[in-house]
């Protein structure tokens, strides 16, 4: 194992506190909510091609039609229930998220000593306690994945088909070169990739993160989560109004969070 995975392990291996697992089984029940609406979305229109079928079929029996009609009217109950209540619950959940990533977010960066010998490990073992996605111990049944690949890849892994791969994703968590560019971390989940860069002595202004925006999109297809680490940033980024504007017009397709490294741990400047 490699050494960046044994700093990691401590972390990975402890219980999931309250809020975590609440974040945790909300991820999941939209993620089960999501598939039950595209089966229902399927059903119905099967049932429609069924009813076309069968008006078009020199031979009619009744019982037939009667049992399609009522499918699609069931289907069509659950779509129309989704589609008046699914926005609604969403958006609950939403702030719920929003709510527990800040809260978390400031609690574990302000206030935790950081494990590990460089800014992206300890960057990666406080986000760890964070983002429960970044836990390898975190989807213990395939059921609980949140897309469909990571439950077809977990379902095959659990028939021994698919063998270390946890070993095989953190190979090369560390230092990814791109040219003479380094991303500090870069570790592959099931939503996608958690990213630190960390610019160390740098000042960083709103065309760094803009180069590192550039270099992430061409380098990779799924992103989780980017977090930037600096000692100090441009004094634009001191102003909450021209921070938000500047964020937002990096139009990037990914969360990107900037995180000031103190002289023990962190503090948290910005929260996508």
């Amino acid at each position: 194992m490699c050494r960046f995975c044994e700093l990691a392990t401590d972390e990975s291996e402890s219980t999931l506190s309250l809020s975590q697992r609440a974040y945790v089984h909300v991820k999941s029940l939209r993620g089960a909510s999501r598939w039950l609406l595209i089966l229902v979305i399927g059903i119905l229109f099967f049932n429609v091609l069924a009813i076309i079928a069968w008006i078009s079929a020199t031979s009619k029996t009744i019982e037939i039609l009667v049992s399609i009609i009522i499918s699609t009217a069931i289907s069509a109950y659950v779509l129309g229930w989704f589609a008046v209540k699914a926005p609604h619950a969403y958006r609950k959940l939403q702030e719920w998220d929003e709510d527990y990533l800040e809260s978390a977010y400031i609690i574990i960066f302000d206030t935790t000593i950081p494990k590990g010998n460089t800014a992206g490990e300890k960057v990666f073992n406080l986000s760890k306690l964070v983002f429960p996605e970044l836990r390898s111990d975190l989807y213990i049944s395939p059921l609980d994945k949140p897309t469909f690949p990571a439950f077809m890849k977990a379902l095959l892994s659990k028939r021994n088909i698919i063998r270390n791969s946890i070993n095989e994703d953190t190979s090369e968590t560390l230092n990814r070169r791109f040219d003479s560019y380094v991303i500090d971390v870069a570790h592959k989940t099931d939503v996608g990739y958690f990213t630190v860069k960390d610019f160390k002595d740098k000042i960083v202004k709103p065309e760094d993160l803009r180069q590192l925006a550039r270099i992430l999109k061409e380098n990779f297809t799924h992103i989780f989560r980017v977090i930037c680490v600096a000692k100090a940033y441009d004094e634009s980024f001191l102003n909450r109004e021209t921070l938000d504007k500047q964020m937002s017009e990096l139009k990037a397709n990914f969360k990107i969070d900037l995180i000031v490294e103190e002289k023990v741990g962190f503090s948290v400047l910005w929260i996508s």
